[in-house]
């Protein structure tokens, strides 16, 4: 005989709403979150992805000239502290997932690779005019920003 001691129940919550806009690009905020019943926790994952308003292409880490990562893996430490994400995690195998925000670029990875914590996402966020001299010429212009930061 088989008996059905709790009944499983599965819940997820998905939304997308801009963040950031300007004439040239969108940054769109996702979040997932979902929990299914039981001891196991539930999950909630926040991310940004920014999009060209010219071509509707992904902002994605060809942006940055490949020869620079170093520089962008130590802005990266240097502005981890900040964002509750562990600098000692990032390093130059760190995936480059860039998003535009008012003011400056945002990078993302999950807490489990570089955060104190088992699940959900860390953002770190560099200044414009940190960041921009890594960009390739050809992204500072296709996404309208001066060498002084602003978009």
């Amino acid at each position: 005989q088989t008996e059905v001691a709790a009944t499983l129940r599965y819940e997820r919550q998905d939304s997308i709403d801009v963040a950031f806009d300007s004439q040239l690009w969108t940054t769109y905020y996702i979040s997932n979150a979902e929990y299914t019943a039981g001891a196991a926790a539930g999950s909630k994952y926040e991310y940004h992805r920014t999009f060209s308003k010219k071509d509707g292409s992904l902002v994605d880490s060809t942006i940055f000239n490949p020869e620079e990562k170093e520089k962008i893996v130590s802005l990266l430490r240097k502005y981890a502290i900040k964002y509750e994400a562990n600098a000692d995690a990032i390093d130059m195998d760190f995936e480059l997932k860039p998003s535009f925000w008012k003011d400056g670029i945002g990078f993302e990875g999950y807490t489990f690779e570089i955060g104190w914590r088992t699940h959900g996402s860390v953002m770190i966020g560099v200044p414009y005019k940190e960041i921009l001299p890594y960009m390739e010429p050809w992204a500072r212009q296709k996404f309208g920003f001066t060498e002084g930061g602003s978009a």
